[in-house]
């Protein structure tokens, strides 16, 4: 891998326009460089464009089917006012935007992996204290600190598919990738969805279940 590290700013011109770029922030690779990630196999990059589209859906899911369990969480929290229960979709979004900015900007910094490793854990963890809430309280603060962490996978997972995209085939990579982020949505509030996912659950097991939302 080669850096350049003029100091110089290089200005290129485009008919009437004129950018200017900062060489010590250009990154060029060699021909037979193996950790330049457009040389990977085929395969590999397919799997990891398929792995950012499906943790995208996985957080996309989690802040819409939110939605569902609004009555029920009235009833466990003894709350009257929707308003109040559904400040926990507002709470997520909050976090989804400041998660986003941090995060991202933190992944330039010490790279997209281990951001991606330590995120997606606790993103993860963070859906347990949702599930196991005794108050409206615990599960508005959870909400927001799992958006939080699950905002990278929004704002860094495009980086990460162009990372490993020839410029010819990124159109069709990122048109992948956001099948899940458009989907998602869908997934997450579709009741007839949700019902015919617990019927599964119920038909395939020859014990019974107890399925909660909350």
């Amino acid at each position: 891998m080669e850096c350049s590290k003029e100091l110089n700013l290089v200005k290129f011109s485009d008919n009437s326009q004129t950018t200017t770029r900062d060489p010590r922030f250009e990154v060029t690779w060699e021909t037979t460089d193996q950790q330049n990630p457009r040389a990977w196999s085929v395969w590999y990059r397919s799997f990891i464009v398929a792995s950012m589209s499906f943790s995208t859906t996985v957080v996309v899911i989690y802040t819409t089917m939110y939605t569902s369990g609004v009555e029920g969480m009235q009833d466990a929290f003894n709350v009257s006012s929707k308003i109040v229960v559904l400040l926990g979709l507002t709470t997520n979004l909050f976090g989804l935007a400041i998660g986003s900015v941090v995060l991202s900007s933190l992944s330039e910094i010490y790279g997209r992996r281990p951001v991606y490793l330590i995120s997606v854990f606790l993103f993860g963890l963070l859906i347990l204290p949702v599930a196991l809430a005794r108050s409206i309280e615990a599960v508005l603060i959870s909400r927001f600190f799992g958006g939080f962490f699950g905002g990278v996978m929004i704002a860094s997972a495009p980086g990460s598919v162009t990372d490993v995209t020839e410029d010819q085939y990124r159109a069709l990579a990122l048109s992948c990738w956001s099948l899940g982020t458009m989907n998602g949505p869908v997934l997450g509030i579709d009741p007839l969805y949700i019902d015919n996912c617990e019927r599964f659950l119920l038909s395939n097991t020859n014990e019974h279940l107890l399925i909660q939302v909350q």
